[in-house]
Order: structure tokens, then sequence, then C-alpha cells
């Protein structure tokens, strides 16, 4: 599922997503789902989820970063996976 979920996100095929391309599917998901997170732009998401993923911080975050940061992170994967249905996680 995460690795679907990349190729969401990549939206160029380049094999890394950048800000951008996160922003702009992350307005197209809480648009679809009527989600709001609490109160925050899809902009401030974005670069939050990449403060936390992005390990080599080119501004980029590859398959490898991605996926192993969602496995670690529920609260980022139930946000950018459109396979989890809550948001925030109930643990």
């Amino acid at each position: 599922k995460l690795q679907y979920t990349f190729s969401l996100f990549d939206r160029d095929h380049s094999q890394t997503i950048e800000p951008l391309e996160m922003i702009d599917l992350l307005k197209k998901l809480f648009t679809i789902t009527q989600r709001n997170i609490s109160g925050c732009s899809a902009e401030c998401l974005a670069y939050d989820i990449f403060r936390a993923l992005d390990l080599d911080h080119n501004q980029s975050l590859s398959r490898e970063e991605f996926i192993n940061g969602c496995l670690k992170n529920k609260a980022i994967r139930c946000v950018l996976s459109p396979f989890e249905s809550t948001y925030p996680p109930k643990d």
C-alpha cells in the first residue's frame, strides 16, 4: 500500500517526491475526504512531513525515506495514505 501511495505522490515519475508534489496531492486529498487536520494547511503539513522524513535534507523524498518514515510514524501514515481510515490515529 505504501509503495502505491508513493507512486501517487510521485506525479512526475522521478522516483522522488518533491514538496510541491506533496502539497498538490494533499490539497486534493483534503478536498476529496473533507479532512481538516487541526486547521493546518496542506503546505504547512507537507513541510512538517518533509522535516520528519527527509533524512538526507535534499528537499525530496526517496521511496525508501517515504516508506520507512511512514512505517515508523503512524500519524504521518494516516495523513498520507488514502487507505488509512482515520486521523488522528487511534492508538
